[in-house]
């Protein structure tokens, strides 16, 4: 089982969205967690992992020597790539 940990910009993505969609990210990111997140897709040009949910997504950086899955945004898929240059 790997850990979540989450950054203060991941906070505060978190409490910018609703209710359900947070809660749609929060879900998936649990599951990621329980099995080994190998399987995630590397966003091209840069050492995030993405984690879909739905039309939102959970940008991560996963340390495999301590396991820990550190979550560094959160939001809707057409936001959430602006500002990562």
């Amino acid at each position: 089982m790997w850990i979540l940990k989450y950054t203060q910009e991941a906070r505060k993505n978190f409490h910018s969205l609703d209710k359900d969609a947070a809660g749609q990210i929060l879900k998936k990111l649990e599951q990621t967690a329980q099995m080994d997140p190998l399987h995630l897709e590397k966003l091209e040009g840069f050492n995030y992992y993405k984690i879909r949910a739905g039309d939102y997504r959970a940008l991560v950086v996963l340390d495999y020597k301590l396991k820990i899955i550190e979550v560094r945004r959160a939001g809707h898929r057409k936001k959430i790539y602006k500002g990562l240059i």
